[in-house]
């Protein structure tokens, strides 16, 4: 039977040894098990007063993974409907913060999403946070000076852009 020359193959085929060691290790991607790749999980905080907004992320971030350098990112997210839920679990230390901007504004005792903002940013000003509003300009250049990463429009372009700023972020 002829043999097709690949140069590897053919150089350990030639080989009269019996003790040549394996230098092929061909997989294809059906062959792979799940110990060849590592998995990352990266936690997510998403604080937000819409449950129709807070659904669709949810949604999309558990259906969404990416793979860098051979590790494959998949997401764990939890939900807060005031800043002081979240406050009390971030000993957790979640990866990324989505923080809706204008969350709970106008109520009485219950701390808003920048009351929660200058809060995370005093303690941690390394924690990587994305506001999910479109901000004034004056305000995002007050937050980015104190650490603010991101911040995206609630748009139609909002998930793909989300998905690009975790993937940079993480």
């Amino acid at each position: 039977m002829r043999f097709f020359p690949l140069s590897k193959i053919s150089q350990l085929r030639k080989a009269s040894s019996k003790n040549v060691p394996d230098v092929v290790d061909i997989k294809f991607p059906s062959e792979l098990k799940d110990g060849d790749q590592t998995e990352r999980e990266v936690l997510i905080f998403i604080v937000d007063d819409d449950p129709g907004f807070m659904q669709i992320l949810n949604t999309h971030l558990l259906n969404f993974s990416y793979e860098k350098n051979n590790v494959i990112y998949r997401f764990k997210v939890k939900n807060y409907a005031t800043g002081g839920s979240c406050l009390k679990d971030l000993k957790e230390n979640p990866n990324v913060l989505l923080v809706n901007y204008h969350i709970n504004d106008g109520l009485k005792n219950v701390m808003t999403g920048r009351q929660l903002l200058d809060t995370i940013l005093e303690a941690d000003p390394a924690q990587k946070i994305v506001v999910m509003n479109d901000l004034e300009d004056h305000l995002k250049g007050i937050h980015l000076a104190k650490g603010l990463r991101e911040e995206i429009r609630r748009d139609t372009k909002a998930l793909k852009k989300l998905e690009r700023i975790l993937q940079e972020l993480v």
